[in-house]
């Protein structure tokens, strides 16, 4: 195995981590719902942040099977270069993980076509890292790096999760890079009208505590959209933010639209100005930003 600085002049190795918020110091959306970053899957697990059993400052992540195996996991990490950069390239995933049960919390990379697993912790107590390395497949969609608790019921604790480019592990530093992901909005407050259909799609980018976003509505089959009398809304973003004003930007029917939008701490939702009837197979889109908690 190489060293770290010899792997980094090979050009074959890179320090930087693909992950964000691999420390679990960030839980915008509260403290026992998925941390800032991450996903959980798994029916009636759950996830909750630790502030006693931890590797690096402040918090864990704690994440329980109750029932179904259960996987926590950030996507979308490849989306920075493209997934065509990573094909044929090795990934290594590697994370400080605390176990009281043998053969139950491991870590596992996914690429769309194959998965491959580190192994288990061993269950002593003790905080121990493991790591998982793949090469990506010619056919690879995706880069999902996972935690895993399996086979039965109990708690596991992740810490430092680094995921970088290469073989070799480096020490913890979380990513410098904005986050950047995909979400779908969901509306209320506005009518659909004209037959057709409409369909809703947004990205963000997460810059320290800030959240920029961009969002549109596509119409077809000559649907067209009304606004109400009150403001419509759009919402489904995945960081509660703080309970601020913000400007929101919108275009309709090739006119851009300022006005005050406002982000709810209690359902973290963007107040777009009324929508005026708007052309059939129109696209609306919209941006906005806000300060996330």
């Amino acid at each position: 195995m190489k060293t770290g600085i010899l792997a980094q002049q090979s050009g074959k190795e890179n320090p930087t981590n693909l992950l964000s918020n691999g420390d679990f110091e960030n839980w915008s959306a509260g403290t026992a719902v998925a941390p800032d970053g991450w996903l959980i899957y798994g029916a009636s697990s759950t996830v909750a942040r630790e502030a006693t059993i931890i590797k690096l400052g402040t918090y864990s992540a704690k994440l329980t099977r109750n029932g179904t195996d259960c996987n926590l996991y950030q996507t979308n990490i490849h989306i920075p270069k493209g997934i065509a950069y990573w094909k044929g390239r090795k990934i290594i995933f590697g994370s400080w993980v605390y176990s009281t049960i043998a053969d139950r919390a491991r870590l596992l990379l996914y690429d769309g076509v194959q998965s491959v697993y580190s192994s288990y912790h061993t269950g002593n107590s003790t905080w121990q890292l493991l790591t998982v390395t793949i090469t990506v497949d010619a056919s690879a969609t995706e880069i999902t790096p996972q935690y895993q608790v399996d086979t039965g019921n109990t708690s596991a604790y992740f810490d430092g999760a680094m995921c970088v480019e290469g073989e070799s592990i480096f020490a913890f530093a979380d990513n410098p890079l904005p986050f950047i992901g995909t979400w779908t909005p969901t509306k209320t407050g506005f009518t659909q009208a004209g037959g057709g259909s409409y369909t809703l799609s947004g990205t963000f980018t997460k810059i320290g505590r800030i959240v920029y976003i961009t969002g549109k509505i596509v119409m077809s089959g000559g649907a067209t959209i009304a606004g109400t009398a009150t403001a419509s809304y759009i919402g489904g973003l995945p960081f509660t933010s703080t309970n601020t004003m913000n400007m929101i930007s919108y275009m309709n029917s090739n006119q851009i639209y300022i006005g005050i939008g406002f982000v709810l701490n209690s359902d973290v939702t963007i107040s777009v100005p009324t929508f005026a009837a708007t052309a059939a197979n129109a696209t609306i889109g919209f941006s906005g930003c806000y300060e996330c908690v």
